[in-house]
């Protein structure tokens, strides 16, 4: 009735990373040379307790030791021997986060009559923690690297999950809510070139003040005949920031804008899926016989912007994606051979957006693959 966990993670990674930058009317180029040098360690324990039959208690704590170093370097595209400019930075950042969660199963014997096998409600909370950094960017007036600061989140979840009708049905669903202090937020600015060829742009981490998510999630599975599995899920959020002064504006880089109450980029507030899939006994000589499976799926995502709302070029509307599936599987289900087809309706839609407009007046858009179409060969030992 009571279980205890304890351990320890750690990773430590080194790098050098080069990139030429030829983006300015002339033509001229920037060779920047960026060396990581970053490590993290973590001490953990949780803790489960069941009084009773019906209930779980479970509480943890963790300690993380979070430490980014970064040596940046610039060499003009006619002199690559020495750098114009090298910067070299590091910090330590370290968090104590602690999680706790409850369960409340409904015992077996008041279910015996009624169509649900298992039901089960639960609450939990956890603290994350996200470390700092250093950007990246040279700019010729700095006199060290741009710091951004460490991220925490504060989530709660309260949900339901159940499992009814000898098995045939699940439903699941939850609603959560959560808090971020000092989220760090992605963007990019125009600086002037320590090669002195002009502008050209970077990719910064800043820290907003203050943001939060709320949301509900649901899920079901059914198996409404043999052979037949239908699944449907629907996320529902509305992550904004509560508290993000003196971004500076995509249009236009000399305006400091107020982004209280904006809302996330690449977060679409509704995404759905719907799969359904049947499969079908192949009676064929010895071990060839099998199942095969069509399977037909559904996605749906609303309206989101990629870049900041300003750039309004960088607004995807909602849109819908259908994929296919056609997989036999033989050899006792060792063996598979599947062929599919994605986005079938040949549906052009964002991936991101490289907002660049208040340096050079376009934006650089990446869409998702097209029409796709594959097949699989597989084989388990």
């Amino acid at each position: 009735r009571f279980h205890i966990i304890a351990g320890a993670f750690g990773y430590w990674e080194t790098g050098t990373d080069g990139q030429v930058l030829d983006v300015t009317p002339i033509g001229l180029t920037t060779l920047n040379l960026r060396t990581i040098d970053n490590w993290n360690w973590a001490l953990f324990t949780q803790a489960t307790l069941d009084p009773v039959e019906w209930l779980s208690l479970t509480a943890g704590i963790r300690y993380t030791e979070d430490k980014k170093g970064l040596t940046a370097q610039n060499f003009d595209a006619l002199d690559s021997e020495s750098p114009i400019f090298t910067k070299d930075e590091s910090a330590k950042f370290d968090a104590v986060t602690p999680m706790a969660s409850v369960a409340l199963s409904m015992p077996e014997s008041y279910l015996v009559d009624g169509p649900f096998d298992h039901l089960m409600g639960y609450f939990s909370y956890a603290q994350g923690f996200r470390g700092g950094g250093f950007n990246g960017v040279i700019d010729p007036s700095m006199t060290k690297l741009d710091q951004f600061g460490p991220e925490t989140l504060d989530s709660f979840e309260v949900g339901l999950k159940t499992i009814a009708f000898d098995q045939r049905l699940t439903f699941n669903m939850s609603l959560f809510m959560a808090t971020y202090d000092d989220i760090q937020v992605t963007t990019q600015v125009e600086i002037e070139d320590p090669g002195g060829s002009g502008l050209t742009i970077g990719q910064v981490t800043s820290n907003a003040a203050r943001a939060g998510n709320r949301g509900a999630e649901f899920e079901v599975i059914a198996l409404p005949i043999e052979g037949m599995i239908v699944q449907a899920t629907l996320g529902l959020m509305n992550p904004r920031y509560a508290d993000f002064r003196g971004s500076t504006s995509q249009l236009d880089s000399g305006e400091n804008l107020v982004r209280d109450g904006e809302s996330f980029n690449n977060a679409p507030q509704a995404q759905s899926h719907i799969a359904i899939q049947y499969s079908l006994p192949v009676r064929l000589e010895g071990a060839m016989s099998g199942w095969l499976t069509p399977r037909l799926e559904w996605d749906y995502r609303s309206s989101f912007h990629s870049a900041f709302p300003e750039i309004r070029q960088g607004v995807q509307p909602s849109y819908n994606l259908l994929h296919a599936r056609l997989s036999y599987a033989f050899l006792d289900d060792r063996a598979q051979i599947a062929f599919w087809g994605r986005n079938l309706t040949d549906k052009v839609y964002l991936n991101y957006v490289t907002p660049v407009a208040s340096s050079f007046g376009f934006i650089v858009k990446y869409y998702d693959a097209p029409r796709t179409f594959g097949a699989e060969l597989s084989y388990s030992f």
